[in-house]
């Protein structure tokens, strides 16, 4: 309903016009908006299986590269943004899978002031406050993407802050990492109940990913790192099973296994009221999942390891007896991940460094059927 224009009368803005009469060609009325909105959700749901359409395994030069195809330039720019996000975070993932690293958590988990969510079901599920917060160092700016664990043994491991990029600029010959990415990935620190934890390594992984290469040369997909290690790193028990209950509450979530992610939260959030002062031990904590189904995601295996820690995080232990059920689990972990790529090798399956197989056909063609996850 636009009640102040005029009868007959028209806006113009940009290529959108909008009029109360005006019915030629072109002309945008409600209906229509919504109904190109609900194409654009309805198309969101299978994003992840355009990828297909849009990428190739091409040999150039003898060497294997990773191309966009010819037709992606024709992709509207708002889509060309948001598939450079994604391509970004699927090679910074891959650049951490090769370094070893398994838990993988948000900042976003941990940050200190977050808003509720929406009362809406199967919308947005917020991770509950935990003794662990990464906090902005500067009032302004962005903050990095990723906290991860980095290293061999469970109860000595480092911190690192990651900041993910997908971007249209050259990086291969880029030495130096552009100043604007090296400030966002310094604007974080972390804290355990107030007191400072030192990051080991900050890292910025940026991927290339250019639409509109003429060649296909041109048109590869190019990741780069740049790293910064602070001389002095500290290690934290209680900061590591933070980081890895929410590494367990993201997979929990993405294949839609509502009742582990919930009781992995409800423990969470049992641990900070226990290292709460007196004055903050009435803290809420509440649950965002009542009411919501639980419906694991088709075509997904969990090994028995995950499935374990799953069970374990769910419950407050001490911090001491969860890593060192993380370190037991991790080696069933590993030889699982071992047998399956054995076993299963050349079919369209997906085997995730955390423990968990995906059938790529079976997965998108759930989504793709109407699932809104």
């Amino acid at each position: 309903q636009d009640a102040r224009l005029p009868q007959g009368g028209l806006r113009r803005h940009g290529a959108v016009r909008t009029g109360q009469n005006h019915r030629r060609p072109g002309a945008v009325v409600p209906p229509q908006v919504s109904a190109k909105l609900m194409c654009a959700v309805q198309a969101g749901r299978g994003a992840a299986g355009w990828f297909r359409a849009l990428l190739s395994a091409e040999t150039i030069g003898g060497r294997q590269f990773i191309i966009l195809r010819e037709n992606a330039r024709l992709i509207e720019r708002q889509w060309k943004g948001a598939f450079s996000w994604m391509l970004g975070v699927a090679c910074t993932r891959r650049y951490l899978h090769h370094e070893g690293i398994r838990w993988i958590a948000p900042c976003s988990a941990f940050y200190p002031a977050r808003l509720r969510p929406v009362a809406v079901p199967t919308w947005h599920r917020a991770y509950p406050p935990t003794r662990l917060t990464v906090e902005p160092v500067a009032n302004v700016g962005l903050m990095p993407d990723y906290v991860v664990l980095r290293g061999p043994n469970p109860r000595n491991r480092l911190f690192d802050v990651i900041e993910s990029k997908g971007t249209a600029r050259a990086v291969a010959g880029l030495r130096n990492c552009p100043q604007e990415w090296r400030a966002q990935v310094d604007n974080a620190q972390l804290r355990l109940c107030n007191r400072r934890i030192q990051v080991a390594r900050r890292l910025v992984v940026a991927t290339r990913v250019n639409f509109s290469g003429s060649r296909p040369i041109s048109r590869r997909l190019v990741s780069r790192a740049w790293n910064s290690i602070a001389p002095e790193a500290d290690a934290s028990d209680a900061a590591e099973v933070e980081v890895v209950a929410a590494s367990l509450y993201g997979i929990c979530i993405r294949f839609r296994r509502l009742d582990d992610a919930r009781r992995i939260a409800d423990a969470s959030g049992r641990r900070l009221r226990v290292a709460a002062t007196v004055a903050d031990a009435d803290l809420p904590v509440t649950s965002h999942f009542e009411g919501q189904a639980s419906r694991a995601a088709s075509g997904v295996v969990f090994s028995s390891g995950i499935e374990r820690l799953i069970e374990h995080f769910s419950e407050a232990h001490e911090d001491r007896l969860m890593l060192e059920k993380v370190a037991t689990e991790e080696k069933d972990i590993d030889r699982w991940i071992l047998s399956e790529r054995k076993a299963r090798a050349g079919q369209s399956r997906a085997i995730a460094g955390y423990g968990v197989a995906v059938d790529i056909d079976t997965f998108l063609k759930d989504a793709q059927d109407g699932n809104p996850e």
